[in-house]
């Protein structure tokens, strides 16, 4: 069964707690791991881009009917419309365009919501990293102290490039 991001948040937050208040290292070493056991965020940013993107295209495209159908709007219809044909096609170039707008709105919107989640990801997936370096090295860094407190030094202060 896959765990959601909230049971995965909610887990952390507890390990973070057993982390803190670890009464030894070998209480220490096993929240760290089972603080490494928790999947990482799942999803690629640039699945979520790609139609985000189109989206965004898509919004322009409906904007561009909009204006091709105010602009029948501006002009009028053609004079032999004439009595309640006339205010019907009247009413219906007015819905169309109405319609072009909201449509408009809703790929904007849906755009950009992707857009966003893709960016959220994206951090998520790098904190993540972050954090599972840092709790590696920590691992790393308690075991090794029973071994020479030289080693826990240099695994603690190497930084990856960037």
């Amino acid at each position: 069964m896959t765990e959601s991001t909230t049971d995965r948040r909610k887990r952390l937050a507890e390990l973070c707690d057993t982390v803190s208040s670890a009464g030894s290292k070998n209480d220490l070493i096993d929240a760290i791991e089972d603080a490494l056991a928790v999947l990482a965020p799942v999803g690629d940013p640039a699945t979520l881009e790609m139609p985000g993107k189109r989206y965004t295209g898509q919004a322009d495209d409906a904007t561009g009917v909009y204006e091709r159908v105010d602009k029948v709007a501006q002009r009028g219809l053609p004079e032999v419309w004439l009595g309640d044909t006339s205010v019907l096609a009247s009413d219906v170039v007015a819905a169309a365009g109405r319609a072009a707008v909201e449509m408009s709105r809703a790929f904007q919107g849906g755009g950009e919501a992707l857009t966003t989640l893709a960016d959220a990801l994206r951090t998520a997936r790098g904190q993540d990293a972050d954090g599972r370096e840092s709790c590696t090295g920590r691992a790393g860094c308690s075991a090794a102290r029973t071994a020479s407190s030289t080693t826990c030094t240099r695994t603690t202060t190497r930084r990856a490039p960037g």
